[in-house]
């Protein structure tokens, strides 16, 4: 196999099934892509001028955005997608903060990414 098939078919996005006892349920929910990702950090606000000439930001539903993002059925599609997200904004705040929190997990931080590489690196001098 070539490096790219292999990064190709790689299944690099965890999922985790969750009991959500406010809802009833159990939902998967899988780490994002790097496009739902940058999505998701592109879509968080919208900036423009208001009606007396002042800046200004509307947040658009972050969290719910994420979350619409991030559950998925059990063959791993989306239930909900980005233009949905309203729907799950009017759900409890602490149910999506809970889950929020599961994605952020499950995407690791940026520190945790550099450790990981740290320890993966080669000791030899040819390596990138």
């Amino acid at each position: 196999m070539s490096i790219r098939t292999d990064i190709d078919t790689a299944e690099d996005l965890p999922i985790r099934k969750v009991h959500i006892p406010e809802w009833n349920t159990h939902v998967n929910v899988r780490g994002q892509t790097s496009g739902e990702d940058d999505a998701y950090s592109n879509k968080q606000m919208k900036s423009g001028v208001n009606k007396k000439g002042l800046d200004k930001v509307d947040i658009v539903a972050n969290s719910a955005l994420k979350v619409a993002q991030c559950i998925v059925d059990d063959e791993g599609k989306r239930i909900y997608q980005d233009h949905e997200a309203s729907l799950l904004a009017k759900k409890s705040s602490k149910v999506i903060n809970r889950i929020v929190t599961i994605i952020n997990e499950l995407n690791g931080t940026p520190e945790d990414d550099i450790e990981n590489l740290d320890k993966a690196q080669p000791s030899d001098s040819d390596s990138v």
